[in-house]
């Protein structure tokens, strides 16, 4: 795990969370909770996204996406705007992929 510093545009609010870094994930995801205890903004998908596990089988525990966060997200001395997507993401707060 990682610490990041994420940072909420509307009411300008910083945190820091535990990252996982995945170099198998092609997207960046945020755990709901977190996203719901923080009363983060949240942006309706167009059309709603599947979940594909490594082997190419939808993930049933994920579901389909429908909304994402964009957040300011700080690793170290790197800061980037970051698109979340928002879903149960198990223990880690965040999971940040190569995207």
């Amino acid at each position: 795990m990682v610490p990041l510093v994420l940072e909420d545009f509307s009411s300008l609010k910083g945190f820091t969370v535990a990252g996982l870094l995945d170099s198998g994930a092609t997207n960046g995801f945020i755990n709901t909770k977190l996203v719901e205890e923080n009363g983060l903004e949240m942006e309706p998908l167009p059309l709603a996204v599947s979940v594909y596990n490594a082997d190419g089988t939808a993930n049933k525990g994920w579901g389909r996406i429908t909304h994402i966060v964009r957040l300011c997200l700080q690793i170290k001395d790197h800061t980037e705007i970051f698109p979340f997507a928002v879903t149960d993401t198990g223990k880690s707060d965040v999971i940040i992929g190569f995207n």
